[in-house]
């Protein structure tokens, strides 16, 4: 199935000394199977025989799921201002990015996620691949982590919902952005076709960002489209919204502090990459932005409150929070109307509409539209029906 949950990219590295990483940039550029990505900021140091700051490094082979990068630094400051006399200066490293699919050569299932059953064919194949360029690459325990992609896929199809993704990432664009996160926007040109001379989000994708963590929601298909038009399986995305975080080091470091009953670089990934963290974290940082709660139309959500029977007073701060993130045409752009104590009553009423079920955000009035179900909890649910009549039917018992 298309909607799944896991992973999708980590990226290692380990450390090496100056010399090190100069004998690894001869090697990569005797080997028959990689290549350097030209750099044109880089071209005059390569003219003078020089190791440019970073080197990245591909493989002629379409597809591979793994490159490298070579990062060069004469020495480490560190290292000069204590004098470490007894240790080895190690101010260089390489860094390996790998997606777990492609790496293992599962192809014809590059669309679902990976997940913790992959972890063992990963480390596998990586392994293959450092000692077929060089022993001085070592094996997949000598790394450590600096980024790992959790994601998930909905397909509104297989889920069964009557809907396509265009409508969601709409009703998504209108989601909260927590504190120290931003929305990432890129220049775009006027309507013209001249010079880039405006910022906007993009049309298909609700993407925060921050020094540790990126959030990004968005329209598979519509990404797809625009990286590889040519792709034979396009059609195959059309019903998919992806959610996905990616862990960068500072998140990553927290998590390792974090985690706990690992002793080796292995365990530490099977604890990272199990199914129970990918779904926690996912979750939380859904809940978080997107929110809790299924879609209604304005009426719909009211209607809904009511028939909690609240007090009075409750109702009507719910009934106002409803109406502010419908004028303001956003969970976001409401918050920062507010301040002090109307602020936090606000946010106390995004907390209650999500314990009854109800997303702040409402579907437009136009359209035919009356209810959209909450895309985390309708994995998690359809997740648990498939994991019940997966056991209902490995442990019935047997009359043969």
């Amino acid at each position: 199935m298309n909607t799944s949950l896991g992973y999708h990219t980590l990226s290692i590295y380990m450390k090496l000394t100056v010399k090190e990483l100069r004998t690894l940039h001869k090697i990569f550029g005797d080997s028959s199977e990689t290549y350097f990505v030209d750099d044109p900021k880089y071209r005059p140091m390569r003219k003078l025989h020089r190791i440019p700051p970073y080197t990245n490094i591909n493989y002629g082979q379409k597809y591979k799921g793994l490159s490298w990068t070579l990062r060069y630094c004469g020495s480490s400051p560190e290292y000069l201002r204590n004098n470490l006399d007894d240790q080895q200066d190690r101010p260089c490293s390489i860094n390996a990015t790998i997606n777990p699919k492609y790496l293992i050569g599962c192809h014809d299932d590059y669309i679902a996620t990976a997940d913790s059953t992959y972890l063992t064919r990963l480390i596998e194949r990586f392994n293959y691949e450092a000692m077929n360029i060089s022993p001085m690459l070592k094996e997949f325990n000598s790394y450590s982590l600096n980024r790992i992609d959790y994601c998930v896929n909905f397909d509104l199809a297989e889920l069964g919902i009557d809907c396509v993704p265009e409508i969601y990432m709409a009703l998504i664009k209108r989601a909260d952005i927590p504190p120290h996160f931003e929305e990432r926007k890129e220049y775009v040109k006027d309507d013209g076709g001249g010079k880039f001379h405006r910022k906007k989000s993009g049309a298909d994708s609700f993407f925060l960002i921050n020094n540790s963590l990126r959030i990004n929601c968005y329209n598979k298909y519509a990404q797809m489209k625009r990286k590889d038009p040519d792709n034979p399986n396009l059609e195959n995305y059309r019903n998919i919204v992806r959610f996905e975080i990616q862990y960068r080091y500072p998140k990553i470091l927290y998590l390792k502090n974090q985690t706990k009953d690992w002793d080796t670089f292995v365990d530490l990934m099977s604890i990272l990459q199990s199914d129970e963290v990918c779904k926690n974290e996912l979750t939380k940082y859904y809940n978080k932005t997107i929110g809790k709660g299924d879609y209604y139309t304005l009426d719909g959500a009211r209607s809904r409150i009511r028939s909690m029977n609240f007090c009075a007073s409750k109702e009507s701060r719910l009934m106002g929070a409803l109406k502010l993130v419908n004028q303001c045409r956003g969970v976001f752009r409401a918050k920062n109307s507010l301040t002090g104590a109307e602020l936090a009553e606000f946010k106390r009423s995004l907390r209650d509409l999500g314990e009854i079920g109800v997303n702040p955000v409402t579907i437009p009035r136009e359209g035919n539209i009356k209810y959209l179900p909450n895309l985390m909890s309708a994995y998690l649910i359809q997740a648990e029906e498939t994991q019940r009549q997966f056991e209902e039917y490995y442990h019935k018992p047997y009359f043969g």
